[in-house]
């Protein structure tokens, strides 16, 4: 989607830095040549408002003389400052602005009374405030003054220019071009290079190329009372999040396998929580705001850096929340549960908006598609359906492969996934990973056909090679899978048709005699996290 951007905007944000930076000479002459105004002023549009009702006129007039405002505007302005100027006696200085100010002189022209009334009150030397403002009061005109004032001004957030960048700086580091804690060179728009013992180095920070993660880093134990239910990765990989059996939520730092402390709220041991065990967690795509959903059907979204509970759906289902996603322009949130039921959230109204009826079961997932025009779900039916996002139709409905004919395998894991660069091809071509109650994985694409099929290489497995649930790299080059032995397997889904469904490596029973309920994956970093109900939480690498 293309984003059309005026140059005169441009100007106005770094004519709003150039004058909070204090860099009056500068914005004076950016304003004249690119003759752009900018109606705002730096204290705020309510601070200078506030100051014409007050009469601070030597704080009004500096920031008035930069913008452009309308010529009745202006007059009725300086008319009211002349005849307060009047009032205190000021007469030298209410004759320079009726008599040298271009706004006066312009008056003079084209409404001889209205100015020759004005000279004649400064010239007076007792002043009628009855007759001078025209039977109101001072106070009364000074509102009119500003209410004239507040339909030109623009009141804009301080740093305008500053949040931008910041805002596309995370942006690359959503996508992977900056990971985080990357030092960057704002101006070169790159990573800075490091200076190594063999001098300076050229190689710029990535995203890490996605490996199979094998190798136990650490093992961290959660809660001697309760157990994770959950894991997720902000978007921007610098925050771990774990939810509990017991409703706590906790932030991690991955790099050290420690609770966030830097995090005040955690500090003080005012943890992020819900009533019922937590089931589900998602990030929004900034990674500022954290999405939980409970046993007991209520979601809750937060404020990642203060713990802040920013909106709450005490009746959002009727059952377990197993699953949440928020939009890509984060302004709606998805929901799936066990009452067989996807909804779609408004994050700004709190409200429900959309209600996806149909499955006749509990529902396992829903995931948007990547343009979010559509949602896919799935459920203990064994039934897939794919919905238009805006209306809420049912748009096709199918059934993946099944074993036997006999009985319909719940799907317990559904994933939306880029299959064009792993078959070879150069345009997109998404698809959905399918998990059901069996020992094959499918690949289907939108439309209900099938692309690839996964299983396990060790076909002695019997039942115990069924898969429980699974779930796709970041970067869509592997596949992960829970089986029934308690085993985590990893498949390739990139090396074309010959590479799709070949086993990387498996992992034995990562949790013990323990099921293991969640896992997520760094979005930069080959660096796997499960939880399991053993009450730890594990992280795995890749072969270095």
């Amino acid at each position: 989607m293309n984003v059309e951007i005026e140059a005169s905007d441009v100007v106005k944000v770094v004519l709003q830095w150039c004058r909070e930076a204090g860099l009056e000479q500068t914005a004076t002459t950016l304003q004249r040549e690119a003759r752009v105004a900018l109606n705002t002023s730096p204290g705020g549009r309510d601070a200078l408002l506030g100051d014409v009702k007050r009469g601070r006129w030597d704080a009004v007039l500096p920031q008035v003389a930069t913008m452009e405002l309308p010529r009745s505007t202006l007059e009725m302005l300086y008319e009211q400052i002349i005849l307060e100027m009047a009032e205190l006696k000021e007469a030298d200085t209410a004759r320079a602005l009726l008599r040298q100010t271009q706004v006066m002189a312009a008056m003079k022209e084209r409404s001889i009374e209205r100015h020759a009334r004005l000279e004649k009150i400064v010239s007076t030397p007792y002043f009628d405030a009855l007759d001078a403002y025209g039977g109101e009061s001072k106070e009364k005109r000074r509102e009119k003054v500003a209410g004239l004032l507040k339909e030109e001004l623009v009141d804009v957030a301080p740093g305008r220019l500053l949040a931008l960048i910041g805002q596309a700086l995370k942006w690359q580091q959503n996508t992977g071009e900056l990971p985080p804690g990357t030092k960057f060179d704002l101006f070169a728009n790159a990573a800075m290079r490091e200076k190594t013992d063999e001098g300076p180095s050229n190689q710029r920070h990535i995203a890490e190329e996605e490996r199979p993660c094998s190798v136990r880093e650490r093992s961290i134990r959660l809660s001697k009372k309760a157990h994770g239910e959950c894991v997720a990765f902000s978007s921007d990989g610098a925050i771990l999040a774990t939810g509990s059996s017991d409703g706590f939520i906790e932030l991690w730092d991955w790099k050290t396998g420690k609770l966030r402390k830097d995090l005040q709220f955690q500090a003080d041991d005012a943890f992020m929580m819900h009533e019922d065990s937590v089931l589900c967690l998602s990030f929004s795509r900034d990674s500022d705001l954290l999405a939980s959903g409970s046993l007991d059907g209520r979601i809750k979204v937060w404020k990642v850096l203060t713990g802040q509970l920013l909106r709450q759906y005490d009746t959002a289902h009727s059952g377990g929340v197993v699953s949440l996603q928020f939009s890509r322009d984060g302004s709606h949130l998805l929901s799936s549960s066990s009452d067989s039921l996807a909804r779609v959230h408004g994050l700004k109204s709190g409200r429900m908006l959309k209600e996806l009826r149909g499955h006749d079961g509990a529902l396992a997932a829903a995931v948007y598609s990547a343009d979010c025009t559509r949602v896919a779900t799935a459920g203990r039916d064994g039934k897939i359906k794919i919905w238009d996002a805006k209306s809420g139709d049912c748009l096709l409905t199918f059934t993946p492969p099944q074993e036997t004919e006999a009985l319909h395998a719940p799907v317990l894991a559904l994933h939306i996934v880029d299959m064009g660069a792993a078959e070879g091809l150069t345009e997109t071509k998404e698809a959905l990973v399918v998990c059901s109650r069996s020992a094959t994985i499918h690949i289907m694409s939108l439309t209900g056909e099938l692309l690839h099929s996964i299983q396990r290489d060790d076909e002695k497995m019997g039942e115990l090679r069924s898969f429980e649930s699974c779930m796709v790299s970041p970067g869509g080059a592997l596949l992960y899978a829970i089986a029934a032995d308690r085993s985590l397997a990893c498949f390739s889904l990139t090396g074309g048709l010959a590479g799709i469904g070949r086993t990387e490596c498996v992992i034995q029973e990562p949790h013990g005699d323990k099921e293991l309920v969640g896992m997520a994956h760094h979005p930069h970093r080959n660096m796997l996290v499960s939880v399991g109900v053993d009450g730890c939480m594990n992280m795995f690498r890749a072969i270095k």
